[in-house]
């Protein structure tokens, strides 16, 4: 990562609010006409997160690349702890963990200055509690460290909401526990974990009348919007497959993932029926915990198209957005794996079959994965590229006097360096400014501004 991490627009946003955060602004962006204004399109913990390591003079494209590291490092563990815990076989949870980091969006997501590094740690931490809860160890303090990390979840990412929702439901289903003790404990973690994202959500509500920078519209062109999201969100999630992108529209493809589709509802189903038909609920914690990952991979799905369908302005369905699911899907395979291995006529043939499959897949994963990572080690992407770094610009940017107006048509580059959101040209008009109508220079009329013009 000579050149990395990348960095978008959002990145810009989150290291100017983290930059904000270690000068004691709060998690604000700084525009370079003096105005403050509030970042509402995104929750405030992922910079404060970055505040913490970077602090007020920090190079946060350097900080960000460790921290990236560390937090890579630390899924791959939670991730395989969970693995081990469901499965009790060392070899099916090194292999499945091994498909989850060799992922290319998994890749691409930790070579990038984004939210979702930190909301994938936390996202393992709360399930890693949620199983120890479930099987009954030192239960007030898996319980608390279970409430804080699902908690920290809804205010690193919106989308967290969803998934503390899950954990209240199967708080009240564990059979382990009487009825008074399970509300107690429900309700406990509902007020808790939820607290964090209501006082954000109400300041939001209350300064803006929006939530997530976002209005929400429920007309009748609703389900036409919710029909398109549906169809979308099953496209990216058929990319997933090996070879879905390199032969688009092959009848070879489409019928994988069709087989893939039925597959994974199978899964969801399998898990309600077990839950429901379990005659040992007491001391299967498994049951459990697989109905609460299958609820997750429902629930989730529905925000997502819910969001889409209703926001405006809408969200972007991408690999980015549909992340959580991936791992939500390993475990779901694990589990189902882990039951059948107790069979023993299914024992030898599975793992034979599934390390074989797994074996392909992370070859081809190897292979797509080392073009993204020469290109972004070589060459680097988006606003740390070495295009911008080695032409100088970046060091102009950084000698500009800090109360000097910029105007740009590059917004997020100006203010991931400067750490000031710039005066933003979107179009120019089709004549030469201070001649006929001076309307469309009204708002760069700025004594020294500095223009910062890219092509």
């Amino acid at each position: 990562m000579a050149w990395g991490p990348w960095a978008y627009n959002d990145s810009s946003a989150y290291v100017s609010a983290a930059r904000n955060f270690a000068q004691g602004n709060g998690s604000v962006i700084q525009h370079a006409t003096g105005k403050i204004k509030r970042l509402t399109e995104f929750p405030p913990f992922y910079p404060f997160f970055l505040s913490l390591f970077g602090g007020l003079d920090g190079n946060y494209i350097a900080i960000t690349r460790v921290v990236n590291s560390v937090l890579f490092a630390v899924s791959i563990f939670i991730f395989y702890s969970i693995l081990l815990t469901i499965s009790q076989n060392s070899l099916i949870s090194s292999t499945i963990t091994l498909l989850f980091a060799s992922f290319g969006p998994i890749i691409q997501i930790f070579t990038g200055a984004m939210s979702e590094t930190l909301f994938l740690p936390l996202l393992f931490l709360m399930w890693f509690f949620l199983i120890l809860y479930l099987k009954g160890r030192r239960n007030l303090l898996t319980f608390s460290l279970l409430t804080i990390f699902s908690a920290l979840l809804p205010i690193t990412r919106y989308a967290g909401i969803v998934f503390n929702g899950v954990i209240f439901i199967i708080l009240m289903l564990d059979q382990t526990k009487s009825l008074r003790k399970r509300i107690a404990f429900s309700t406990t973690f509902l007020v808790i974990s939820y607290s964090p994202i209501a006082f954000w959500s109400i300041s939001l509500l209350n300064d803006f009348g929006k939530f997530a920078g976002k209005n929400f519209g429920f007309g009748w062109g609703i389900f036409r919007a919710f029909f398109e999201s549906f169809k979308i969100l099953i496209s990216v999630i058929g990319d997933w497959m090996p070879y879905a992108k390199e032969y688009p529209g092959s009848w070879k493809i489409i019928i994988a993932q069709t087989f893939l589709a039925i597959t994974v509802l199978l899964v969801i189903a399998i898990s309600v029926y077990w839950f429901f038909k379990e005659k040992n609920k007491q001391t299967n914690f498994k049951t459990t915990f697989y109905l609460s990952t299958n609820l997750s991979l429902v629930a989730y799905i529905a925000l997502v198209i819910f969001m889409r369908a209703t926001s405006s302005p809408q969200i972007d369905i991408i690999n980015r957005t549909l992340l959580p699911l991936f791992p939500l899907i390993l475990i779901s395979i694990t589990q189902i794996i882990s039951r059948l291995l107790s069979s023993p006529r299914f024992n030898k043939l599975l793992i034979a079959a599934g390390i074989t499959l797994a074996a392909f897949i992370v070859r081809y994963n190897h292979q797509t994965n080392i073009e993204y990572i020469n290109n972004l080690h070589t060459n680097g992407i988006g606003y740390t590229a070495r295009q911008f770094v080695e032409s100088g610009i970046i060091e102009a940017l950084e000698e500009l006097d800090e109360n000097r107006i910029t105007i740009s048509n590059l917004s997020g580059f100006v203010l991931f360096h400067t750490n000031k959101f710039p005066i933003l040209i979107e179009n120019f008009p089709n004549y030469r400014y201070g001649e006929g109508n001076a309307y469309g220079e009204k708002g760069f009329r700025e004594d020294d501004a500095a223009l910062i013009l890219f092509k």
